[in-house]
């Protein structure tokens, strides 16, 4: 298992006031991270990822940064799909 940091940004629909949320994942691949992020976020009552459902925030992963090398992987990713 590799651990990653998963990024996340939310935005107002305007897209003003960005933040973003950040959690570390323990998991086989980086694919595997940000599976395990939107699972997480779903099952688990997320205010953020409720809000950005009803459409009163914007939400996307910005970054699934393998820590021991500091990649962000999230391109190679979307090059898959």
């Amino acid at each position: 298992m590799k651990k990653y940091l998963v990024v996340d940004e939310f935005t107002l629909p305007e897209g003003i006031h960005a933040f973003t949320r950040n959690e570390i994942i323990n998991a086989e691949s980086a694919m595997g991270a940000l599976l395990t992020n939107m699972d997480s976020m779903m099952t688990n009552g997320d205010t953020m990822e409720e809000a950005a459902l009803s459409g009163r925030l914007e939400g996307t992963a910005v970054g699934v940064y393998e820590l021991v090398s500091g990649v962000n992987e999230l391109d190679q990713i979307e090059d898959k799909n």
